[in-house]
């Protein structure tokens, strides 16, 4: 219940035509309701958002995240498939993927020198059918 109260405050209202889910008046896209979940879900473990859909030429992060306990910043990639076919969502971070992730990391933390001492992560937050089932994948 926890969740479902944090995620009313998160839940940002989206227009456009991909597949959509309803709560209420609200219409969200399975992706974006991915990355919020994920979003409370590491928060209740501690975590801060720093940034949400951090984009530059390198390419796009979806979730940094701080822990100021162990001084670290996170990069999460968010991932939804409603199926297993072609590997499911762990299969759907390829390396070249990977790649533009730490590439854009880069250029985050060189636009962010108070963050230069922490240590970085990159993580993995995979949603897995119609149950939406959690993995959370630490240390791509």
């Amino acid at each position: 219940m926890v969740l479902w109260s944090a995620l009313n405050k998160q839940l940002p209202l989206r227009k456009s035509n991909t597949a959509k889910l309803n709560f209420g008046a609200a219409r969200f896209s399975k992706g974006k309701l991915a990355e919020v979940i994920a979003r409370v879900y590491l928060r209740q473990h501690g975590y801060r958002c720093v940034a949400a859909n951090f984009r530059n030429r390198a390419g796009e992060i979806d979730l940094i995240l701080e822990h100021p306990a162990h001084r670290a910043i996170v990069f999460v990639e968010v991932k939804y498939r409603s199926h297993a076919g072609f590997g499911g969502a762990s299969y759907a971070i390829t390396q070249k993927q990977l790649r533009r992730i730490q590439n854009s990391a880069g250029q985050f933390m060189a636009r962010h020198p108070r963050l230069q001492d922490h240590a970085v992560r990159f993580d993995a937050i995979l949603f897995h059918g119609s149950l939406w089932q959690l993995e959370w994948i630490q240390g791509l």
